[in-house]
């Protein structure tokens, strides 16, 4: 099963940042801090993306079933992008052994 990398340059290019995902509860957990980090409700954040709030909600606490169209806005309004990585390579990146979750 691929994990998912979500990751942002900045416009110097000198500050490349990673955060993982390998669930819908874990990607939701991930948008939430990138929200908070840049100091957005979740009504400013649904406004950037032109969603409702209660989609950001849903998608915040893990909705399972997320549309590709609503995750790509939320990455965008963020300033973020997807990479999809095999888990085991991540895996090995990180020092852990391949039977981690």
């Amino acid at each position: 099963m691929p994990e998912i990398t979500l990751s942002r340059i900045s416009k110097r290019g000198d500050n490349f940042m990673q955060h993982f995902a390998a669930n819908p509860e874990s990607f939701g957990q991930v948008i939430r801090a990138l929200r908070l980090k840049r100091g957005l409700t979740q009504a400013e954040l649904a406004e950037a993306c032109v969603l409702r709030p209660a989609t950001v909600s849903a998608v915040e606490n893990g909705s399972p079933g997320t549309r590709a169209e609503t995750i790509f806005r939320l990455l965008g309004a963020l300033d973020y992008r997807m990479h999809l990585r095999d888990r085991r390579e991540v895996l090995r990146e990180l020092g852990l052994p391949e039977y981690a979750r």
